[in-house]
Order: structure tokens, then sequence, then C-alpha cells
């Protein structure tokens, strides 16, 4: 472990004290930068159990399978057999 003497630690307050304007701009770029960041990273399992519940309580897979099946029925007429032995119960 590197052990700071006294004089780099004076020179360092010296510094920050004779450009404060500077040290507490730099300050709050990286505070900033370090929020958006811890926000970004913990938002994303938020909005995906938030998803994940709505789409069990209106359960959305049924409405898409539907929507997909008649889009299909519609297009291919008869011929589209793959989606007909997936969704029996929708058709």
């Amino acid at each position: 472990m590197v052990v700071m003497n006294k004089t780099l630690w004076k020179d360092i307050k010296r510094l920050i004290r004779s450009t404060k304007g500077r040290f507490l701009s730099l300050t709050t770029i990286v505070l900033i930068g370090v929020s958006f960041f811890v926000g970004i990273s913990s938002v994303s399992t938020i909005m995906g159990y938030s998803v994940d519940t709505y789409d069990d309580e209106v359960k959305l897979e049924d409405d898409f399978k539907y929507i997909l099946a008649r889009y299909y029925r519609w297009k291919y007429g008869s011929k589209w057999i793959k989606l007909k032995h997936c969704c029996k119960e929708l058709l």
C-alpha cells in the first residue's frame, strides 16, 4: 500500500482551494454520471418485473396468438397449417 506523505496532501488541498469552481463542477458532473448509470442499471430489472406482471394480469399472450391466427388465416387462407395445430382452441 502506498502511503501519501504530508506534502502531497497539502498540495492537493491547496489545489482544491485555489480552484473551487472547477472542483465543484467536476464533482457535480461525476455525481450526475454515477447517478444516471445507477438509475439505468436498476431500471431494467424493475421494468422486466413490471412487464411480466402486466402480461400475467392481462394475458397478452392469448390475445397475440388470436391476432396472429386471424391475420394468417386472412392472408394465407387454409394453406397455413402450423398455427392451426398450436392454437386449435382459438380458431
